[in-house]
């Protein structure tokens, strides 16, 4: 094989990697801010939209304690996180029940984190972003009866909310409730506890599908169309050298070639070619990525290594079927 059509190879595997390491990011990016935005969920999680029922009572103090109450007695000794987002209902602020431990990663640069015992308290206790405008000034913008806990760094977890407090001690049941456990009863409950006292809700399962995400993104259409014309592009160049080889391998078939050995004595210098134009790709992709630093995650090695042979496969497969198609056709003329 001469070395113009690997270099050519080698070429259109070097813009394949990247194109796909650009890709790659986008879709690691997607995946980790539709995570971090629904507070990390699983894909048992369902989200309850809480309003006051504008034709019952309006909400009072004693109506929250007691809901708060129920509920907490509804998820004791459950494997359950519960998130609530009042969207600015009720001030900069997240409530968060968790007692297993799921957000023990979060790291403080002052005091200390949530521990188990903070959720069965009936008085509040927070912990406040350390670089929100409320440091220093918890006494002017934070009620006197909630316990400050400590200070935590906003990139360690997914609450972009000045404070987080520990839930069913607020006066404010209603927004927006993220709820993850095993059982989706608890979901089911925690409805019909709210219902009850006067709330209206509106359940939903989560959609935690890693690929309804991805094509959630506007440029996802995009990188396709992109991704199928350099593909096709591929082919292209694999289909003209096996035309332009036809009188060789008809030649060679008169000692006893036959498609699948004509082309398979190609393919390892197409392989090299794809790889070798992929990796190179793949790095400068990443070169890119990281001088642009628009996106929140990057691919790791692991997965860059997939896109690699992934699409040393697809180009090796796109050689070997468009050669042997070209071949197996010549040899019954």
């Amino acid at each position: 094989m001469r070395l113009r059509f690997p270099i050519l190879l080698a070429t259109v595997a070097c813009t394949l990697g990247i194109m796909l390491s650009v890709v790659a990011g986008h879709v690691r990016s997607a995946v980790h801010d539709w995570s971090e935005a629904n507070y990390r969920m699983s894909d048992h999680a369902y989200t309850l939209t809480v309003i006051p029922d504008p034709g019952g009572e309006a909400p009072t103090a004693d109506r929250a304690q007691r809901i708060n109450t129920e509920l907490r007695a509804l998820l004791d000794g459950e494997d359950a996180v519960v998130v609530l987002d009042a969207q600015d209902g009720d001030g900069p602020r997240i409530g968060l029940y968790d007692p297993r431990g799921r957000f023990a990663d979060i790291r403080m640069t002052t005091g200390r984190a949530f521990k188990p015992g903070d959720f069965a308290r009936a008085d509040p206790t927070a912990i406040i972003r350390a670089d929100s405008y409320l440091v220093g000034r918890e006494e002017r913008y934070i009620p006197e009866d909630v316990t400050i806990l400590g200070h935590y760094g906003p990139a360690s977890v997914p609450f972009r909310t000045e404070y987080v407090y520990s839930l069913f001690t607020q006066e404010n049941v209603h927004g927006v409730y993220y709820i993850d456990a095993q059982d989706p009863g608890i979901a089911e409950g925690l409805a019909a506890v709210l219902t009850a006292n006067g709330y209206l809700v509106a359940k939903v399962k989560l959609d935690v599908d890693a690929w309804s995400i991805i094509q959630s993104e506007p440029l996802t259409y995009a990188y396709e169309s992109s991704l199928l014309l350099v593909y096709g592009s591929a082919l292209l160049l694999c289909l003209n050298w096996g035309a332009s080889n036809k009188r060789r391998y008809l030649i060679e078939r008169l000692c006893g070639a036959r498609p699948a050995s004509f082309t398979l004595r190609s393919v390892r210098l197409v392989a090299l070619a794809a790889v070798v134009g992929t990796a190179v790709g793949v790095l400068v992709g990443m070169s890119v990525l990281r001088a642009l630093g628009t996106l929140s995650v990057l691919p790791g090695a692991m997965e860059l290594t997939v896109v690699v042979l992934a699409n040393t496969v697809v180009l090796v497969a796109l050689f070997t079927a468009a050669v042997v198609v070209q071949t197996s056709r010549w040899s019954r003329t």
